[in-house]
This record gives C-alpha cells, sequence and structure tokens, in this order.
C-alpha cells in the first residue's frame, strides 16, 4: 500500500543509513541535536501545512524510526528517544515544538504520551502562541469500518473511517496476513471518505462485510500484537510508520473479536473420506503415503484456521516450499509426491467451495510452476526444524516412529 501523500518529513532515506547511529559520547544526549533539526525543519513543514492529520502521521512515522534504531541498554528506544524529543520541544517552546508535544501526546503510548501532555501543560500561556488547528489533533473519531477478504481467506483487508470535527475524513486500511499466522504485515493512511474507498473494493474477487467499530479495531489490535511477536516480521515501511497511530486510534476502542473455532478432527476425516469416494480421488483409497499426504495438507489449513478447501496459489506456495519441508516427517519418497496430492485436491475441493475456476486454475499453475523447487526443497536440511531433524535421523537409522518404545530407546542412548 502506499501512502496518497508524499511530502519530505515521511521520506524513508533516514531510515537506510548506517544502523549505529551515534558517533561518540553518551548516545542519548546525541539525539537532542537530531530532536532539535527535526523541529526547524520537518516541524515546521508540517505546522505550514494546518493539517492535524499530517502532525498526527509524521509523529507516528518518527516514533516508527526512532523503534527501528539500536540503542544499546534501552528495552524501547521508541520511548527513549521520544522523551529526548519532549524535553527538546518544552524547552523550544516555539509553535511546531508545541505542535509536536500535542501530537505526541496524541499518538505516543503510554508514559511518553503522559510526559508530553504534562510539558504541553508546562508551557502555560505559551499555548495561545499555536494557530487554532492544533486543537484538532487527537480528535478524529472512527465512523464506520468495513473488512474485505480474499475468496480463500488469506489475507483480510480492514478499513475504518474517520472524521475530525471539522468534518475532514480519512481511513485507515490494515492488511492482515493469515498465511503468515496473522501478522498484520501493511497498513497505510488514505486522505479519502470511506464511501470512496469502499467503491474500490467492489466485485466478485472479495467478501466485503461491515463490522462493528470495537470488533474491526479488535481485529486490528490483535494483529499488532502476533507482528510485534513475531521476530523480524515482513512488514511494510508504511506499517512502521503507522503503527503508532493504529495503537493510538484503535487501541482504546477494540473489542473482543469472534474467531471461528478450527474445524473438528471429525469433520476433518469426514471430508478426506468423501474425496477418496470421489472420481478424482479413487486412486488414493489405499494408498497409505497418499492418504498421509492428504491429511497432512488438510490439517495444515485447519490448524491455521482457514477453510481446507479453499487453496490460493499463495497458499500452495508456502505448503510445498516452507511446512512440508519444515515439518512434515516421512521417507523421501513419500514426501516427493505432495504435489500429487494437492493437485488432484485442489479442483475437488474449490468446486466443493463453490469458488471461482481461476482460482483453482492458479493454484494449480503454481504447483506446476514449482516443480523441481518443491522436490528439491525436501532435502535442504536447512529448511527442516529441530524436530524434524531429529526424526529423520530416527528414519535413516531404521527406527519406527509409531513404535514408542523403539523412539525412547533410541533417545535414552544419547543418538539424539
Amino acid at each position: 500500500m502506499a501512502r496518497t501523500t508524499n511530502s519530505k518529513h515521511r521520506s524513508r532515506t533516514s531510515r537506510r543509513g548506517p544502523r549505529t547511529p551515534f558517533p561518540g559520547g553518551e548516545p542519548l544526549a546525541v539525539f537532542d541535536g537530531m530532536c532539535q533539526k527535526t523541529l526547524t525543519s520537518e516541524g515546521r513543514e508540517v505546522l505550514a501545512t494546518g493539517d492535524p492529520l499530517e502532525a498526527e502521521m509524521w509523529v507516528s512515522h518518527l516514533l516508527g524510526m526512532f523503534s527501528n534504531l539500536p540503542l544499546v541498554g534501552e528495552s524501547d528506544p521508541a520511548r527513549a528517544i521520544g522523551g529526548r524529543l519532549v524535553s527538546v520541544a518544552q524547552k523550544r517552546r516555539t509553535p511546531e515544538a508545541q505542535m509536536c508535544l500535542r501530537a505526541l501526546a496524541a499518538v505516543a503510548d503510554g508514559g511518553l504520551a503522559g510526559r508530553a501532555e504534562k510539558a504541553m501543560t508546562s508551557l502555560g500561556m505559551a499555548v495561545n502562541q499555536v494557530p487554532a488547528w492544533t486543537r484538532m489533533i487527537g480528535t478524529a473519531r472512527a465512523t464506520s469500518a468495513w473488512r474485505a477478504s480474499d475468496l480463500c481467506g488469506d489475507q483480510d483487508s480492514i478499513m475504518v473511517g474517520f472524521r475530525y470535527p471539522d468534518g475532514a475524513e480519512h481511513c485507515l486500511l490494515v492488511l492482515v496476513d493469515h498465511l503468515l499466522g496473522g501478522i498484520a504485515k501493511d497498513a497505510t493512511v488514505l486522505v479519502v471518505p470511506i464511501a470512496e474507498l469502499l467503491a474500490q473494493w467492489e466485485g466478485p474477487d472479495f467478501d466485503l462485510v461491515e463490522e462493528g467499530i470495537a470488533e474491526a479495531a479488535g481485529r486490528v489490535m490483535a494483529a499488532v500484537t502476533v507482528t510485534a511477536r513475531t521476530i523480524e516480521a515482513p512488514v511494510t515501511e508504511d506499517y512502521t510508520d503507522t503503527v503508532a497511530l493504529l495503537n493510538a486510534r484503535l487501541g482504546p476502542v477494540a473489542g473482543e473479536v469472534s474467531v471461528r473455532a478450527p474445524m473438528a478432527a471429525a469433520e476433518r476425516e469426514r471430508l478426506a473420506r468423501k474425496f477418496l469416494a470421489a472420481k478424482t480421488g479413487r486412486r488414493f483409497a489405499h494408498d497409505p503415503d497418499a492418504c498421509l499426504l492428504l491429511e497432512a495438507l488438510i490439517e495444515w489449513r485447519c490448524d491455521a484456521g482457514a477453510d481446507p478447501l479453499r487453496w490460493s496459489d499463495s497458499a500452495v506456495e508456502l505448503f510445498l516450499l516452507a511446512w512440508v519441508p519444515r515439518r512434515l516427517i516421512g521417507p523421501d519418497a513419500l514426501l516427493r509426491r505432495a504435489p500429487e496430492v494437492l493437485g488432484a485436491w485442489v479442483p475437488w475441493a474449490a468446486a466443493r467451495a463453490r469458488l471461482p475456476q481461476f482460482l483453482a486454475q492458479e493454484a494449480l499453475d503454481m504447483i506446476a510452476e514449482l516443480g523441481e523447487e518443491a522436490i528439491e526443497a525436501l532435502s535442504d536440511q536447512s529448511r527442516w526444524s529441530p524436530a524434524k531433524q531429529v526424526a529423520m535421523r530416527m528414519l535413516a537409522e531404521g527406527i519406527d516412529l509409531t513404535d514408542d518404545d523403539a523412539v525412547d530407546e533410541w533417545l535414552l542412548s544419547g543418538a539424539g
């Protein structure tokens, strides 16, 4: 997703510099000069826009930038560096400094927001020197929320509309990627009314539903939490720039999220039997290896909270290049048949789920495209999980993994 406006204060160049920002001296003191420069250059540009949303987006960007800076001895660089920004702004007392404090109070979390609020209060009569529009910073309220889900359930695009007291509208748009564990992968601010944004999502390729604001906010905050807990989550730069604003806007109104329960084991087995009884799957009915692979592909989608009947090309790629090599245990000859079984399952499952034919064809095309790459991935031991590495060693030494006594004996022998 891309922002709808371009301004110097949101340039990404400052985030691509050297990872060590300290030329010498006490690290946090070095940031005082950076904060002063930020206020006198970027701050003045933002103040000149007369736009409370620009001020909030600017501060959110700064907090995202601070959070990525290495700061030895500080568990929260954004809070530590943001605290220096508060101190510098409080001392400068200029209109742009006061605007920055007001935006920090609205966008930052907990302690940092409190420090900014306290600093702003301490300025007394000086607050009368700033333009009246700055008082609208932090006053936008949510008006409605919608969720657009792709037909395979891999991604949700969650849209929340906002309006300032003067009637100016904008939207927050967040991409939640369920194939990657439900992380919030991308986020952006769109300076358009939500009605205008919804018009872009009309069509048969998405399920578009209106949601309560609390439920939509809850979905976003749950995804933001997953992202924060994921090591090196593959998020966009726009997400890093926007996450502070997401927390400020949606955190306070987030409610309980209704999560669909995974398909029960009995239903999974019933679905597999129906496939094996159908013309497409009949050839696998008395094939133990194929049945194991069938069970595995159903299990993978169900355990991820997805519908095992719905396979996108992205799901196919992740299954064959990531999950099977990393997690599935068995002889090489068995694992090599994963594309074959999946290729038989996809069109049958898509028809049963009444998906458009083009989605099944895209998935089949991906299976064919991966070809040898999927086979080569199986023997790439760098992809194997630690548990699979141990299990594959046992298989190589002739241990029957279904024999608990033999497995225990092997482990106790110190071979593992």
